[in-house]
């Protein structure tokens, strides 16, 4: 139960993570549980990390609204 409550911690929207669009839940339908969304990670993230080693400057290719975000 500990776990639980450090992982929704890390996915609640005060957290950086979600105020920097790094990584974020969203399409919980409404009255659904929290963590029932989809876990998203940025674009930027996944190719900093997946096809760019060398870690050279990535341009932003999407950023979400965070308006539109849950």
């Amino acid at each position: 139960m500990e776990r639980r409550k450090e992982i929704i911690k890390l996915l609640d929207k005060s957290h950086w993570f979600y105020q920097q669009h790094i990584l974020w839940l969203e399409g919980q339908a409404t009255g659904e549980p929290f963590l029932s969304g989809r876990l998203q990670l940025s674009e930027e993230i996944i190719a900093k990390y997946t096809v760019n080693p060398t870690n050279q400057p990535i341009p932003v290719v999407f950023r979400p609204n965070p308006s539109q975000l849950p």
